[in-house]
């Protein structure tokens, strides 16, 4: 039982990679989306597609499933116990008996937190924090949309700028400069235009939200009033969403915040990451807390888990850094 599993499973799209006990990649495979929310089957939808995508793994591998000693499998929607205990029966029923489930966001600390601990914002398709602290004791804020208030995460950025455009056009708002920049991603010829063009091509699936994103970072970054703000906002809450954590887990008097996820990796202005960094620092004056955009992918994070929970630390540590260095 030479192999570590890690996968990292999103709203959008999954990565899983298989490492040998060196740390070093035996495989890598991409897939679609895996939260169970957003499958037609649900949960035996999942169970199906991380079989077939394990078992391709494998193969290209060229291992069996029991040469696997463990697994973490990272998932979005896996926001409630309930939801993990589920998830965690089928993976381990009918695929891996070692896996464990927690949801993606924990995956970000374990790749991008040297010491194994500390906290992470990832906002991608969805938008979570999460944090572990010394003890391993887990804490999770977000993840389940409107119900808990997430003020991040591609629908709803694109929804704040769709809103906040609309209103310019027929509320009476101050003009932004997203409109022309909507109105020139859509090819509307006129900004009254730009909704239909909109609702259309989005029915199509030739509009994604991951353009629609772009365009509120492009408005900052020409001094928009109205999209710095959705990204203030953004970046406050969220920055709120960690002090709590922060509070409640034992993470000591230094410790790593890492920011995952395309909106905040990929994000063209800094606002958001700026606005976390002043609202967290702000409240905890006495800490030293290093930010810093993760560098690595998250499935990296699944599988250096995996094999923190079964090596010892002497064999643990050369795996951690051979893990990061080949996927790189």
């Amino acid at each position: 039982m030479d192999y570590f599993l890690g996968v990292d499973g999103g709203g959008t799209k999954s990565d899983l990679a298989l490492f040998d006990k060196f740390g070093k990649l035996a495989a890598r495979k991409r897939i679609g989306c895996t939260n169970h929310e957003h499958l037609l089957g649900g949960y035996a939808e999942l169970g199906r597609m991380l079989k077939q995508a394990a078992e391709a793994l494998t193969k290209d591998a060229m291992v069996s499933i029991n040469q696997i000693r463990a697994g973490v499998f990272g998932l979005a929607g896996v926001d409630t116990p309930r939801q993990q205990r589920e998830i965690t029966s089928i993976i381990q029923t009918g695929i891996l008996k070692n896996a464990y489930v927690y949801n993606d966001a924990y995956l970000a600390i374990k790749a991008g937190c040297p010491n194994g601990f500390g906290a992470a914002a990832v906002n991608g398709t969805g938008c979570t924090v999460a944090g572990i602290d010394r003890r391993g004791e887990q804490m999770q804020i977000g993840g389940l949309g409107d119900a808990s208030g997430d003020c991040g995460g591609g629908d709803y950025l694109a929804g704040q700028m769709l809103a906040s455009v609309y209103a310019s056009l027929y509320k009476n708002a101050p003009k932004t400069v997203m409109t022309d920049l909507l109105r020139r991603t859509v090819g509307a010829a006129a900004e009254q235009s730009v909704f239909n063009e909109v609702m259309d091509l989005m029915q199509s699936g030739d509009l994604l939200r991951s353009d629609l994103n772009k365009i509120v970072f492009q408005a900052a970054n020409q001094e928009d009033s109205q999209a710095r703000e959705i990204l203030v906002k953004m970046g406050v809450e969220n920055g709120r969403s960690l002090n709590s954590l922060i509070d409640v887990l034992d993470f000591g008097s230094a410790f790593d915040v890492v920011f995952g996820g395309s909106i905040y990796v990929k994000g063209e202005n800094p606002t958001a990451i700026e606005m976390i960094k002043k609202t967290v620092t702000e409240a905890h004056p006495d800490r030293s807390i290093r930010f810093h955009s993760l560098g690595y992918p998250l499935v990296a994070g699944a599988a250096i888990w995996a094999a923190e929970i079964f090596l010892p630390p002497e064999l643990y540590a050369p795996f951690y850094r051979q893990a990061l260095h080949s996927i790189t």
